[in-house]
This record gives structure tokens, sequence and C-alpha cells, in this order.
């Protein structure tokens, strides 16, 4: 009796999960991005010319060493975020990091959101390397907190100065109060996350509850996504823990934030320098403080 031939193995179906609309889009992402990024370009023409018309007479020297302390800032970032993230028990490499941020601040120009989308797209970025989301969250949390921590110190250098010179804005006091007030809101979440997670549950929790009242009553605010408080409570306890843990290396982090913005103040620095306007420190941290 003949034997029937061997059937060829059928192929492989796709997993489901790079079948899934969201595995799709981040297929798309990078296109979506360079047409965003045209588009904005585009939208922008005009103001492209008269830069290029300003940039003709600047000295190239002092252009290229604002360039190079641009790159410092940008590197020093992605170190303090990286320390931040080790505290917190994840590993992301320097590399990952730095690619993370730049393509947050794309994120963060296209769509606005305080922040949250660049630490999104961070977060995104650090998952794709193998990185347990429960850790790198709690990273960038810390990451965030040391940022703002280290350019208050920035701010309060530059508020002192315009008191003394009789020269500070309400709309300015009011903009350092804002930042001052996400400042102290953050540490006051990891010191409560810190000594009682459970009471940091109950709060957020309880936060929720009331968004959510809120927004029955006004339906264009929206809700909060599912399970928002568990999450974020998880997130912060995290953080808090990493506090406890490895104090000297976050110290460290901040340390490094804070050289991070002086190299973002030393390139504004060239910049004047470029165009032959001379300014003086104070000046330059007051309005470095009250632009950023």
């Amino acid at each position: 009796m003949k034997a029937e031939p061997a059937s060829a193995p059928e192929p492989e179906s796709e997993p489901a999960a790079a079948r899934s609309p969201l595995a799709r889009l981040r297929r798309w992402l990078p296109l979506l991005a360079g047409l965003a990024l045209l588009w904005l370009l585009l939208g922008r023409l005009g103001e492209l010319r008269d830069l290029a018309a300003t940039l003709t007479g600047a000295r190239p020297a002092w252009l290229l060493l604002a360039i190079g302390l641009q790159l410092a800032f940008q590197l020093s970032l992605a170190g303090a975020y990286q320390a931040a993230l080790q505290a917190a028990g994840a590993r992301g490499s320097l590399r990952a990091v730095l690619e993370g941020l730049l393509a947050g601040i794309f994120a963060g120009i296209v769509a606005p959101s305080g922040g949250a989308s660049g630490s999104a797209v961070l977060a995104d970025r650090l998952r794709r390397e193998g990185q347990p989301p429960g850790r790198t969250l709690p990273g960038i949390l810390l990451g965030r907190t040391l940022y703002f921590g280290s350019f208050w110190l920035i701010l309060a250098v530059g508020l002192a100065f315009l008191f003394a010179r009789h020269d500070l804005q309400p709309y300015e006091a009011l903009g350092a109060l804002a930042l001052s007030a996400v400042v102290f809101a953050h540490a006051g979440l990891l010191a409560l996350g810190l000594r009682s997670p459970e009471a940091l549950r109950r709060g957020l929790a309880g936060l929720e509850r009331g968004l959510a009242g809120l927004a029955a009553r006004l339906p264009w605010l929206g809700t909060a996504p599912a399970g928002w408080s568990e999450r974020t409570a998880e997130d912060l306890a995290g953080a808090a823990e990493a506090l406890r843990g490895d104090r000297r290396g976050l110290a460290g982090a901040g340390l490094v934030a804070l050289v991070a913005h002086g190299f973002d103040l030393a390139s504004l620095w060239a910049v004047f320098q470029a165009f032959g306007q001379p300014v003086s420190l104070g000046v330059l941290t007051a309005g470095f403080a009250m632009g950023v």
C-alpha cells in the first residue's frame, strides 16, 4: 500500500497580540510621527525663514557651543532618569532612556498633556527593552520629581533676583507658585506612600470616586480610566520604596539633574554670546527660570 505524502506544515498563525489594533497602530507610529512633524514644519515656514535669516548673523563657534551644551543637557537628564530607574529596580539602558525622553519631547509638542505623554512614551520604550512596567513607572515618577525638584532650586534663585530688583511680575509669581505646588504635591504623595501606603490608596480611591461623581454631573469633563487610583497608588508606593532603599543613589541622581539644568542654562548663555548680547548671571537665571 502506497504511503500518502506528508502534507506541508501549515504556516503558523500570527500571534493574537500582533493582530491587535494596538500592535498595528504601533507599526504605523513612525510614519504618523513623521507626517505630524512635516505638518508642523509646513505650518511654520515663515517662522523658519525668519529663524534662518537670524542665524546668518550669529557667530558659528558660539552656536556650536550652545548645541554641544544642549547635547550635554539631554545626556545628563537621561543619566538622572536612568539612576532613578535603577533605584526603582529597573535596568533601562542610557540609550533607551535618551530615545524615550527625546520622543517624549516630540509627543508633548504634538499632544500637550503636562508631561504625561512624555512619561508614557518613555515607559513604552523601556517596555520594549524588556523592563517591567511595575518598576519603570515608579522610576519615571522619581525621575520627574527629581527633575522638577532640582529646577525648583534654580527657580528660587531667579525669583529672589527679580524680587531684589523689584521686577517680579504677578504672573511670574503665580507661575512659580503653580510649579511649587506640583513639586510639593509630588513630594507629599511620595512621603505618604512611604509612611502609609494604605492611606494613600484610600485617598486616591476617594479622589477617583469624587471625579466620577463630578463627571456624572458634567459629562464633558470625562472620567479617569478604570483602576486609575489603584495603579497610581502602586506606582507611588513603588517610588516611595525606592526612596527607602537607595537614598544615596537618588541623591546622586538629583545632583545629576541639577547639573543637567546647569548645562541647559549655559547653552542659553552661549546663545546670547552668539548674537553679541551681554547678559548677567542673575538676569539669565531669572529669564531661564521664568521661561521654562
